[in-house]
């Protein structure tokens, strides 16, 4: 058996790493040492005369942000995921549960159980790394209650003082490190073999309140002979097209009309066929043009539940999102972790003056939806179907000399084509002709069919772009309003669909460095309703101040800001975010991280 904290710090930590030691006393107090990766071996003859005297050794698995984190604020980033078999002494047992990953980095006997650790190539998000070990953890199954990310575990080469007595050690260890979207989809893949079946849930909706009925056909004129089918057109049309009845429930009432108004009554009288009174009621659903619905009085009833059916909905969505099957993963990571711009449901607004590569932008989204397994459309209403291809090309291999479009750079354009035909032939056919352009001349496209192509269009594509909203055509003299309309419509398809819609909107032009709401063009009300709005802005090469993930700041330089001014998904309202687009010929925008 091996045993030593040195191996033990080679896997899952990096010799920077802050570490907290935690030392629980089998009297229950608890002393806290804090080192680094580098160090940590060095403790361990201070540590072993302590552990001999009754202290229990324990570990933070994620390092620590400083030299006094205890609790879950104080960690960042990690650099391994874990699970607790607490309840097998058999590892046997242990490994046939996790037979389905690949072979742990290292297997601690804890004493009594097994701890595996897989180690990652690079350093995650604590969060998402938290997430991972919970789920892996349910399909596990496995200890559930080891994934916050200030986790502590009993480090090996000491002994676990709990009754019965044993020696914590080191099992088995190797180099192997795994990249954390491998985990992800492997652990995501057993929980859609081991989720259970929703149970079916029945929503009732109180749609109407018929009371007043009667009392409103009381005071419905009826006629004399020669004027009653016109009437009983006309309490037709209101019972079954303004009050919205049923036919039954329309032919009923109306023949309770038709006696108490009508002399003679028409089901009584034999110049009329039996079912003159079908008849009418047939006609008034056909030509009544009033809206449906229109003297209903609608009623919402807020009534206490008596059992947990909205409480088992929200539990069928979390095991829907587990699946992480709707899910796409940006190119653009922290710009993804903040604004969640892409979430299903949602509409996002992508805006910024002319020439800041906003189509470029959001092709590189339709790309990741793309690598995601899902499919996306884009809907121009500038250029050519062509011109934005070219340009999706240029992204894909990674050079402006396709859309360059000069005789300089012909060759090597050509040759970067050649090189990606086969996905730029899949990909392209996301991109749509442009409805403006019919043989040869260009035509407006009105609001209405934009809208109508929209509801399409999110029935089979996870990602739908309209770019931009400065070519769709509204009337003028309400032109406001019908943006307000607009920008509802395309809110409620989206929210009843599993899609995201994005808008390309133009801003206005300001000399501030953050841009607001206020500086997207159009109605106000555009930024308002939407769920995520992103502004971005083209500047001059300069150097500038970024965040990055563990605490690390970086001066780096950069061409374009994303200026986050809205994220109702996420927490980045307020946030920039540095990129550089360009830069060595590359049509990409790279991302540095968030403004510091």
């Amino acid at each position: 058996m091996i045993s030593s904290v040195g191996t033990y710090s080679s896997i899952i930590w990096e010799p920077q790493d802050i570490i907290e030691v935690r030392c629980i006393h089998t009297s229950k107090k608890i002393r806290h040492i804090f080192t680094t990766g580098a160090d940590i071996e060095a403790l361990w003859s201070k540590l072993n005369k302590g552990n001999s005297t009754g202290w229990n050794i324990f570990a933070g698995v994620l390092p620590r942000t400083h030299n006094a984190g205890t609790k879950d604020v104080d960690v960042d980033i990690g650099r391994c995921v874990w699970c607790d078999f607490d309840d097998i002494s058999d590892l046997g047992k242990s490994k046939e549960r996790a037979a389905f990953l690949p072979k742990p980095s290292m297997i601690i006997n804890s004493g009594h159980g097994h701890h595996f650790f897989w180690r990652l190539d690079e350093a995650v998000e604590a969060q998402e790394v938290c997430k991972l070990v919970g789920d892996m953890a349910d399909v596990l199954p496995s200890d559930t209650s080891v994934k916050n990310s200030s986790r502590i575990l009993r480090l090996p080469g000491f002994t676990n003082h709990k009754p019965p007595v044993a020696q914590s050690e080191i099992v088995e260890s190797n180099e192997n490190r795994y990249e954390f979207r491998l985990l992800r989809d492997l652990v995501d893949e057993r929980m859609e073999e081991v989720k259970p079946e929703p149970e079916p849930v029945v929503v009732m909706l109180e749609r109407k309140d018929l009371r007043g009925i009667d009392a409103y056909m009381a005071k419905v004129d009826g006629s004399t002979t020669g004027g009653r089918t016109h009437c009983a057109y006309r309490a037709a049309a209101i019972l079954s097209n303004d009050f919205g009845l049923s036919d039954a429930e329309s032919l009923d009432k109306l023949k309770t009309w038709d006696m108490e108004k009508n002399n003679p009554p028409i089901q009584f009288d034999d110049d009329y066929p039996a079912d003159e009174l079908s008849r009418i009621l047939k006609n008034a659903n056909k030509y009544h043009k009033q809206a449906s619905g229109s003297k209903v009085k609608q009623v919402v009833e807020i009534r206490p539940t008596t059992d947990a059916g909205i409480t088992e909905q929200i539990l069928t969505e979390i095991r829907k999102e587990k699946t992480g099957s709707n899910e796409v993963h940006l190119s653009f990571n922290r710009l993804e972790k903040i604004t969640r711009l892409l979430m299903p449901g949602s509409t996002t607004i992508v805006s910024g003056m002319p020439g800041t590569a906003k189509s470029m932008f959001c092709l590189s989204l339709g790309l990741d939806v793309s690598k995601a397994g899902h499919n996306w459309k884009y809907l121009p209403l500038e250029n050519t179907r062509i011109f934005h291809v070219r340009r999706l090309a240029a992204i894909m291999a990674d050079t402006f000399s396709i859309i360059d479009r000069d005789s300089f750079s012909a060759d090597e354009a050509a040759e970067a084509t050649r090189k990606i035909k086969a996905p730029l032939d899949y990909e392209s056919r996301n991109i749509l002709d442009n409805p403006m352009i019919v043989d040869g001349e260009v035509k407006p496209v009105d609001h209405r069919a934009v809208i109508n192509w929209i509801e399409q269009a999110v029935e089979e594509n996870r990602l739908v772009i309209v770019d931009p909203f400065a070519n769709i055509a509204f009337d003028e003299r309400n032109e406001f309003q019908e943006h307000t309309d607009f920008i509802r419509r395309v809110q409620a398809i989206s929210m009843r669909s599993k899609s995201t819609v994005v808008i390309v909107i133009h801003s206005v032009k300001r000399p501030e460095d953050v841009l607001i709401l206020a500086d997207i063009e159009g109605s106000k009300r555009i930024g308002q309703l939407a769920d995520c709005c992103i502004m971005i802005k083209s500047m001059q090469p300069k150097e500038i101040e970024v965040a990055k993930y563990g605490g690390i700041r970086e001066t780096v330089e950069a061409n374009r800001m994303l200026n986050v001014v809205k994220a109702r998904n996420g927490k980045g309202d307020g946030a920039q975010l540095a990129y550089s687009f360009g830069i060595c010929g590359s049509p990409r925008f790279i991302e540095h991280g968030v403004k510091a």
